[in-house]
């Protein structure tokens, strides 16, 4: 099954709603958020359409149940994003302004791997993955199973690679390694950076 966009940690949807959109408008499309407050807004807002799958998780390096640094909806009474730290990483907040901490919980979700994910949803092809997990990006995209699907972009956080706004041997490793896939990778914005398919590679069967 071929999707258009496949966002994990896609928040409520308003960071992404032209993408999102957009791509609904091309084929299907994965929405993965582990947050119950955020899922549900997301719930509230695409839930009806056939064409966007959602699904409560989070991705990881295992499959069962992890334990993911929530933030509540307070959050955003300290900074206007607060409720975008969730993470796997138990410091993440604290680390950004230590107020924070006050604002976030503990919470055991379902965790899953990417090669999971792909099983689990029946996934043959995707044109866009977007990883927003604060501060694992670098730890998640290098387990994704690339000798069975290869996105045609990738985007992803790298300020958070090495720890919170730091980057180093691991977007140093990704970046290598996903220039040896034969993806192009460039700086998108001041958080992000996008990676293109160069090569011509045959799909996997």
């Amino acid at each position: 099954m071929h999707f258009s966009l496949v966002i994990v940690g896609a928040h409520d949807g308003s960071k992404n709603t032209a993408m999102i959109d957009l791509a609904n408008t091309k084929g299907r499309v994965l929405l993965i958020e582990p947050v119950p407050f955020l899922f549900a807004r997301l719930a509230a807002k695409y839930g009806n359409n056939s064409n966007i799958i959602l699904r409560n998780i989070a991705i990881s390096l295992v499959d069962g149940e992890g334990s993911f640094l929530a933030p509540s909806e307070t959050a955003n009474t300290v900074h206007g994003w607060g409720d975008q730290l969730g993470s796997l990483l138990p410091d993440h907040a604290a680390k950004h302004d230590v107020r924070l901490v006050d604002h976030m919980e503990s919470i055991k979700v379902q965790v899953m791997r990417f090669e999971t994910l792909i099983r689990t949803e029946s996934i043959s092809s995707i044109e866009c993955l977007l990883t927003d997990t604060e501060g694992m990006d670098a730890d998640l995209l290098p387990s994704f199973p690339f000798s069975v699907i290869m996105p045609e972009q990738i985007i992803f956080e790298f300020k958070h690679a090495d720890g919170a706004f730091r980057i180093g041997k691991k977007l140093g490793c990704l970046l290598i390694a996903l220039d040896m896939l034969g993806y192009a990778t460039r700086v998108l914005d001041m958080e992000n950076m996008i990676s293109i398919r160069s090569t011509v590679l045959p799909r996997p069967k």
